[in-house]
């Protein structure tokens, strides 16, 4: 199952179908313009919405909980608190900015894989592209599953090691070059064990 059917299938079901709090309908009605065409790169993995009828994109990623205040300080920065709502009993931001009236409508959950989980709906390729140029990198398998062996990773994982890898940690780090991945290890403090795993999974990629 591709990612965008997997996300829309995390959408509450019910009369209305809810997309982080949001209504189709009311979607709509906030992104009524046209969407640029833009080749995003694997990951951040970022879709239009154009199918149903919402000119906006959906992106849902994963940043160190450190990273927090960095990524709203981006979201947010130059533009208006329009609204804020609860879903999933989350907070749901919707912020205008000033000066192109692009919108951008986000949720932070940090109660999976030691991560923030971010999802956004935004019309603004700017923004997702300058969220890519920011590096926030996504927190490893050790960090997510702390007491997971080096030596269990890979292969045909299931649960959350395995939508965890396919959605996030593989279009992540098979994007990495050789320079990267080494600031990638000591950022995040990798083990040999862990080094040695991944380079042996991702060889290929």
């Amino acid at each position: 199952m591709n990612f965008f059917r997997r996300i829309f299938r995390s959408f509450k079901s019910g009369p209305d179908e809810q997309i982080i709090g949001y209504s189709p309908p009311e979607l709509e009605k906030l992104f009524p313009h046209p969407l640029q065409t833009v080749d995003f790169p694997n990951y951040p993995r970022t879709f239009p919405l154009k199918n149903i009828g919402i000119n906006a994109f959906y992106s849902s990623f994963l940043i160190s909980i450190d990273d927090i205040d960095n990524f709203e300080a981006v979201v947010t920065s130059d533009s208006n608190l329009e609204s804020k709502r609860y879903f999933n009993d989350l907070p749901v931001l919707h912020y205008t900015d000033a000066t192109t009236s692009a919108k951008a409508i986000y949720s932070i959950s940090t109660r999976e894989f030691h991560s923030a989980t971010i999802r956004m709906i935004t019309d603004s390729a700017e923004l997702l592209l300058r969220l890519k140029d920011e590096k926030f990198f996504l927190p490893p398998p050790w960090i997510a599953f702390p007491d997971y062996e080096p030596s269990w990773w890979g292969g045909n994982m299931e649960g959350a090691q395995g939508y965890y890898d396919e959605n996030y940690f593989y279009p992540f780090f098979t994007n990495l070059n050789d320079s990267e991945k080494h600031a990638y290890y000591q950022k995040f403090s990798a083990s040999q064990n862990w080094i040695n795993r991944l380079e042996l999974m991702y060889v290929d990629d």
